[in-house]
C-alpha cells in the first residue's frame, strides 16, 4: 500500500497545526520555514511507524521539501512488512 497525498497533508497539517488545505503538493516545506528540523525527525518517525524504512541519507531537503518529493521518496521505498 503507498501513502497518498491525503496522508501526508493530514500528518503535515497535525504537526504545524496550521491549515493546510490550500497547500500546493509543490510548495515549499522547509525552504519557507513552514517545517523545520523537529519537524524533520517528527516527519521520519512517523514514516517509521507507517511501515517505510528511509535510510538517514536519503532525509534531504530535496527529497522532502514539497509533498510531491515526499510521495516520490516514500513510493520508491520498500515498505516493510508488520509483525504479527
Amino acid at each position: 500500500m503507498e501513502l497518498q497525498r491525503q496522508d501526508i497533508l493530514a500528518y503535515l497539517q497535525q504537526a504545524t497545526r496550521h491549515d493546510l488545505s490550500k497547500l500546493g503538493d509543490d510548495a515549499e516545506l522547509f525552504s519557507s520555514g513552514l517545517l523545520d528540523s523537529y519537524t524533520l525527525v517528527d516527519m521520519w518517525t512517523w514514516l517509521d511507524g507507517q511501515g517505510f524504512q528511509i535510510q538517514p541519507q536519503d532525509m534531504t531537503v530535496d527529497n522532502l521539501d514539497t509533498v510531491t518529493s515526499i510521495l516520490s521518496l516514500v513510493n520508491s521505498t520498500k515498505k516493510r512488512r508488520r509483525r504479527r
